[in-house]
């Protein structure tokens, strides 16, 4: 019987069950974020509403960020000075995103209805700590780890003590704006911190893990059946068991809670992300192939779909101001948002091609 892992690099080149998980985050990202700006309050109860909310929850944005770690594995980039540089790059760029997507179209609706309100939020924006502010943290770290030659046991345990941190420092709360969009970007110090860099790290830690088993595979029918069960168990221990069970919150309580969860939260998602990689090893035999290359196209063209959509969501709110649609209309708007988002970063990886432009 082949050895499940193996010496030395052995599972090379795309893994597709990867890109299906990849592809299908970048899909629940969108919607889940046209949700939250455009869709009627009073639908936001109901039984695909709920839905939404869920898988644009644990099977999109802790799955980019423990596929970010699994890439880190496989990309042919391993220099330390890489990692550096494209980690200032994304926390430049998100800055640049913020007032290109929040604060210009938002002033512009504060201009079209003079609420006070409007223009806070307009201000606001330009502080949100999102998900490019913490890879780029997460990418400053592990050029770090890489100029230091960091074994994993010790990047693990690293993982853990941050995770530990959290802790203490999550009690630490401000309502003043400039403090937590400091702070925030470390721990969720605040609501404008989305992404605080302690909450999450631990999960490009554990697929950076994760992506050093996968390289050594010899055998993937058993490793992702072993992460099917063990994934599993502990998923729906943790929602069933703990979260229902005996209402103790994993993250999934609040949005508040979901942004800044701890060590719990992080065990309780990473068993979610294993047992949903191990479903989709499995059941990619049975996506059709023109379904599976717009998922590979949604995969490799993610940062830049990030963008597009965010840029596209970012301005819709001039004509349709915020919560406004209700069904049949709202699902009328959602896919050309996910079609336009899609075109808008193919073309732009043929543009930059073509004339070795680069803004992202």
């Amino acid at each position: 019987m082949e050895k499940m892992l193996l010496e030395g690099p052995h599972n090379n080149g795309r893994q597709m069950e990867i890109d299906l998980a990849r592809g299908l985050a970048v899909l629940f990202m969108i919607i889940i974020h046209f949700q939250e700006y455009f869709l009627k309050l009073s639908y936001w109860e109901t039984d695909w509403a709920l839905a939404g909310d869920f898988l644009g929850s644990v099977p999109a944005a802790p799955v980019f960020m423990f596929l970010m770690g699994v890439g880190f594995v496989y990309s042919r980039h391993q220099e330390p000075k890489y990692f550096a540089k494209r980690g200032l790059q994304l926390l430049v760029g998100a800055y640049v995103l913020n007032i290109l997507r929040g604060l210009i179209p938002c002033l512009i609706v504060w201009w079209q209805t003079g609420y006070q309100e409007d223009y806070a939020y307009a201000w606001e924006t330009v502080f949100f700590v999102d998900i490019l502010q913490f890879a780029g943290l997460t990418l400053l770290s592990f050029a770090l780890f890489k100029y230091l030659r960091l074994n994993n046991w010790l990047i693990a345990l690293l993982g853990l003590l941050l995770a530990l941190l959290n802790f203490f420092l999550l009690g630490i709360q401000s309502d003043n704006l400039y403090f937590v969009a400091v702070t925030g970007l470390f721990w969720g110090s605040g609501e404008v911190s989305y992404f605080p860099y302690l909450s999450w790290i631990f999960y490009p830690i554990a697929g950076f893990l994760f992506g050093g088993f996968l390289i050594r595979c010899g055998n993937k029918i058993r490793f992702y059946a072993l992460c099917l069960l063990l994934g599993g168990l502990v998923w729906f221990g943790s929602a069933f068991g703990l979260q229902e069970g005996y209402g103790i919150d994993i993250g999934l309580f609040s949005d508040y809670s979901y942004y800044h969860h701890t060590l719990l939260g992080n065990v309780a998602f990473t068993g979610f992300i294993l047992w949903w990689l191990g479903i989709l090893f499995f059941l990619f035999p049975l996506v059709p192939k023109f379904a599976m290359r717009t998922i590979q196209r949604w995969s490799y063209n993610v940062t830049q779909i990030y963008i597009a959509q965010w840029l596209i969501i970012g301005w819709l709110v001039i004509p349709f101001y915020y919560w406004s649609l209700e069904p049949p209309m709202y699902f009328v708007y959602l896919l050309p948002v996910i079609v336009a988002s899609d075109v808008a970063a193919h073309y732009y990886r043929k543009l930059r091609a073509r004339y070795s432009i680069k803004i992202m």
